[in-house]
């Protein structure tokens, strides 16, 4: 049983030190499932307290010219009109989705996101 702890010590570390969380596609991209990451805060060690690198990622099949949304609000704080208002939305459910796996991160402990 000690051999299992100790496997369990070192190896846990490094297998959650990356993790990705992948959207079904970009017309889901707030459609994420972080359960089974969730899951894993039950055991004797929350394993989500090892992860340094968060990537949320999804499969893109369009190539839209001035995809981002957020350029036009950059550029002189023009306003959105209701075409693009449902990606903005879309943004915040998933901004909402992620944060009970956000919330399991050890603070400060991020490198990286994207």
């Amino acid at each position: 049983m000690k051999s299992r702890r100790v496997f369990n010590h070192l190896t846990i570390p490094k297998l959650y030190a990356a993790i990705t969380v992948e959207a079904k596609d970009e017309s889901a991209l707030e459609d994420v499932d972080v359960e089974p990451f969730l899951r894993t805060c039950s055991k004797p060690k929350n394993c989500l307290r090892s992860v340094k690198n968060l990537h949320i990622v999804a499969r893109f099949h369009r190539n839209l010219k001035d995809r981002c949304v957020h350029e036009k609000l950059n550029d002189g704080g023009m306003e959105l009109d209701d075409s693009e208002v449902e990606p903005l939305r879309r943004i915040q459910d998933l901004a909402h989705n992620l944060m009970p796996l956000f919330c399991q991160l050890e603070d400060n402990s991020l490198r990286s996101f994207r």
